[in-house]
């Protein structure tokens, strides 16, 4: 429909990450403040979605002029369909960044994993990799997805997820556009691996890609080696990094967020005469808005799926010890009935 208004708040949080205003006296700064925010609505209240609704927005998002596309969204199954939409945004020279996945497991969702999308793994406060993020070969960087606080419809608020790791990354890709000249999507994606703070194993590596992005260092190294496309990873942390405002540079990029929304994508005028059609729409498998499967914190810290489990362990603990000093009781008893 033509109402873009968040029903779920995955959008809203992801979006105020890549570019929430700032001077403003309230709330957080997103990464590029100064961007564009184009919402397109591909998935339902609830966070659920198709393939062929997300692959409309994204066609719809590059004919309408996006320059960088947030996919904060993903799926196990790879589709012809949503491989053909990001195609054809990347043949416009849009930047396509998506989320690794939620599933703490050895396979990269779709459609990161598909090769013209930036791959994006979290990291805990601690630079680690958080044990949610989906990895393997097909990441690309990692950028924070823990406790990160961001806008929610009506205030703020802290989510964790692959979610919102990709819109650090959605966001420094914005500033680099912004750059005058500089609206390669690969030197764009290059700019940010190669300045990358290399962690894990040395160089690449399945779970952190080229590393955590560094913004500052993917700013200064525009212009430096303007025709590099094979990164080399920083291997050594150095002093620590800040983000710094950009008064020559001011970020000027459009950030196209796909993220959960509404039951209807927009009505899909997206295809021009040169793609020819897309595939047919019986091409559909669930996507889902990844935040959905990380856990909601509590006060103190730690999920509630993390305190289930030792409470029941320990629960089954006491209850064990509790049956045998009951059968040895009865076992006593017994005895001293033997021995009249």
């Amino acid at each position: 429909d033509n109402n873009p208004q968040d029903d779920n708040g995955h959008g809203t949080h992801v979006a105020g990450i890549a570019a929430a205003l700032c001077n403003n006296g309230t709330g957080v700064a997103g990464v590029s403040w100064g961007a564009r925010l184009m919402p397109v609505k591909v998935l339902n209240a609830a966070g659920n979605g198709t393939y062929a609704d997300v692959a409309d927005g994204i066609i719809w998002a590059a004919d309408h002029g996006a320059q960088i596309i947030n996919l904060s969204l993903g799926g196990g199954n790879s589709s012809q369909m949503l491989q053909d939409a990001v195609d054809y945004a990347a043949a416009k020279s849009v930047v396509l960044v998506a989320a690794a996945g939620n599933a703490g497991r050895n396979s990269v969702f779709y459609p990161a994993r598909y090769p013209n999308v930036i791959a994006v793994a979290a990291t805990d406060p601690s630079n680690a990799h958080a044990g949610f993020s989906n990895y393997g070969p097909d990441v690309d960087l990692s950028a924070p997805g823990v406790s990160i606080y961001s806008t929610f419809p009506g205030g703020y608020g802290y989510n964790n997820g692959t979610s919102m790791a990709t819109p650090f990354v959605s966001g420094l890709a914005a500033i680099l556009r912004g750059i005058p000249g500089n609206s390669s999507p690969t030197l764009i994606a290059s700019q940010m691996e190669s300045t990358a703070l290399d962690l894990g194993s040395p160089g690449m590596d399945d779970f952190y890609g080229y590393g955590l992005i560094q913004m500052d260092a993917a700013i200064l190294s525009v212009g430096q080696n303007p025709t590099s496309t094979s990164p080399a990873p920083i291997s050594q942390p150095g002093p620590a990094r800040g983000f710094v405002p950009l008064p020559t540079f001011p970020p000027s990029a459009t950030v196209t967020l796909v993220p959960t929304q509404t039951e209807a994508a927009p009505a899909s005028p997206a295809l021009t005469a040169t793609q020819g059609p897309l595939p047919a729409i019986s091409d559909t498998p669930e996507i889902i808005a990844l935040e959905t499967e990380i856990p909601t914190k509590t006060s103190f810290g730690m999920s509630v799926s993390n305190w289930f489990l030792p409470c029941c362990g320990a629960s089954l603990i006491l209850l064990g010890l509790l049956l045998f000093w009951m059968a040895r009781q009865e076992q006593k008893k017994n005895r001293r009935l033997f021995r009249r």
